[in-house]
């Protein structure tokens, strides 16, 4: 986006924006006619940063109810779990952007906002409360929502990479998505290679990628014989270069990790963002 675009969203001018791009306050490019562009993912993050408010956010490609009234963070799940069950797209968008431009650590969204209203529609799709299709739903927007996020957390191509995803007959994406973006926030390049794969793939993964560390997002184990050997021939491999393998998921039972190698076991998005500052 342009400063302009940008000074137009937070209220404020140009010249303003300008300054501190000059600064260094907010990192720009510049064209080859010298016109400063300014990467989405660093303006939010500015914004996050800053103490300025959205007063246009539709003129940077925002919802335009963003920012106008703030989510309260005690009242965030359970609007949350409502417009998820009501199929409303925009306003799950507004209420997690809302709750990230107000400096809420990803990890604490995911724990403390999202985690907590899947489990109340699982319990409501229980009870036949919610429909199938509404559980489908929730389950797409949620994984679109977290695909958008990807584009407002900066990035350095100079940062470590990490990989990972789930292993053969897990089908559930949202949980590594989270541990994408969750590394992404704390300074890793990440890539989340998606659900249902063999060791011998994410072996390939990491022969092509030389990443720092993988993860195991593990949230249901079809054969646990074959779950315990599909670890442990990953951590063979990966402890032999130097590589941690980071797991964590609900399925993750005191039995499981007892015959499995690992280098952590996260309970939480904030136990996997605490391992990611002490490894950083």
């Amino acid at each position: 986006m342009s400063p302009k675009q940008l000074a137009k969203a937070i209220g404020v001018s140009e010249s303003s924006v300008k300054r501190w791009c000059d600064d260094s306050q907010l990192q720009a490019t510049y064209t080859p006619g010298g016109h400063r562009k300014i990467k989405v993912a660093e303006a939010l993050d500015f914004i996050r940063r800053s103490n300025h408010g959205l007063v246009d956010p539709r003129s940077i490609g925002l919802p335009t109810n963003l920012g106008k009234n703030s989510v309260e963070f005690s009242d965030a799940s359970e609007l949350l779990t409502s417009a998820l069950i009501d199929g409303e797209e925009p306003n799950c968008r507004r209420i997690i952007l809302d709750l990230y431009l107000q400096n809420t650590p990803l990890e604490t969204i995911f724990d403390q906002v999202l985690l907590p209203a899947f489990v109340e529609i699982g319990e409501k799709w229980g009870c036949g409360e919610v429909a199938i299709y509404q559980e489908r739903s929730a389950c797409m927007i949620c994984s679109k929502l977290l695909n958008s996020l990807e584009d407002t957390i900066p990035s350095s191509e100079l940062a470590p990479l990490a990989i990972g995803g789930t292993l053969t007959g897990d089908f559930y994406e949202i949980p590594t998505q989270m541990v994408s973006l969750v590394g992404r926030q704390q300074g890793f390049q990440t890539k989340s290679l998606g659900a249902n794969l063999p060791a011998s793939t994410i072996l390939e993964a990491v022969e092509k990628y030389s990443p720092k560390w993988v993860w195991l997002s593990v949230s249901y184990i079809p054969e646990n014989h074959y779950f315990r050997a599909e670890v442990n021939q990953l951590w063979d491999v990966l402890s032999a270069q130097g590589i941690h393998l980071v797991l964590g998921g609900r399925a993750l039972t005191t039995d499981i990790k007892s015959g499995i190698s690992y280098t952590t076991c996260c309970d939480s998005m904030t136990d996997l963002a605490n391992f990611l500052k002490i490894m950083s």
